[in-house]
């Protein structure tokens, strides 16, 4: 939990850069240090990423460790899938920077599973548990601020479709990225889930 939330703090700048187009929530410290978004990175990340293991009572098992060189050229090969058409759909074709990082979240799934088809179920359920975390979470928020979509999102910007008064957008994120970080440890290092024997 702890590793995999503190990598994907590095992930922050991305709402920076690109999500703009989005949203646009005020930050306790101004747009110079987005503090929420390192923090939300954590924090969610960390969840995701254990979610699974913990409901389902499971541990990982590294039976052959990699070497350094191999976890960091995993990992240099599902950023690409993410990043690569982040830019390319949202700076290029204009596409919003939602379905850009979704689709390139697909293209990252779609590549983990054909290299580790064992881990589709740590995939499926961390990508439920993040979306049902996520709607309990913006329905309980919904009830102080009804009007936080409407403020922060940039709703005329995307399609519109709401679910529970929530940007459909958001919830499909959710999910993928839910399902992307919850193996994502596993994939990098070859370890794998196994029912915990205690």
């Amino acid at each position: 939990m702890l590793i995999v939330g503190l990598f994907l703090i590095g992930t922050a700048p991305i709402n920076v850069i690109w999500h703009g187009d989005y949203w646009s929530p005020p930050y306790i410290f101004g747009e110079l240090f987005r503090f929420e978004d390192f923090f939300w990175g954590f924090a969610f990340a960390g969840v995701a990423a254990v979610a699974y293991k913990v409901i389902f009572a499971s541990e990982l098992k590294l039976t052959q460790p990699k070497s350094f060189q191999s976890i960091a050229a995993n990992l240099f090969r599902v950023l690409f899938l993410i990043i690569f058409p982040l830019v390319v759909l949202t700076n290029i074709f204009h596409i919003n920077s939602i379905y850009s990082i979704s689709i390139g979240l697909i293209f990252a799934l779609l590549y983990m599973y054909r290299v580790r088809p064992d881990l589709i179920y740590d995939m499926l359920w961390s990508g439920l548990f993040s979306f049902i975390f996520i709607l309990v979470f913006y329905i309980i928020w919904q009830y102080p601020y009804p009007e936080v979509f409407y403020r922060f999102w940039k709703l005329d910007a995307i399609s519109g479709i709401m679910l529970l008064g929530i940007p459909v957008e958001e919830l499909v994120w959710f999910f993928l990225a839910g399902a992307f970080i919850g193996p994502l440890y596993e994939f990098i290092t070859g370890a794998t889930v196994v029912r915990c024997t205690k």
